[in-house]
């Protein structure tokens, strides 16, 4: 799991605000039928947007 950064909502130096939650599935190369890409591309599964403040139990961020 990571965080990237959503540029539209994303403020320097304001914790959490405007990272979301991701993770990469998979990792792969298209097949040369749809052409010639120099790049590997990524699957990535999105999650909802981090709550603005920690859980008071367990004191990490959860998303919504």
């Amino acid at each position: 799991m990571t965080l990237i950064e959503d540029p539209a909502q994303y403020v320097q130096s304001s914790g959490f605000a405007g990272l979301r939650p991701a993770q990469i599935r998979v990792i792969f190369k298209l097949p040369l039928q749809f052409g010639s890409y120099p790049h590997p591309l990524a699957y990535i599964e999105w999650f909802t947007p981090l709550k603005s403040r920690p859980d008071p139990v367990s004191g990490m961020f959860t998303t919504h």
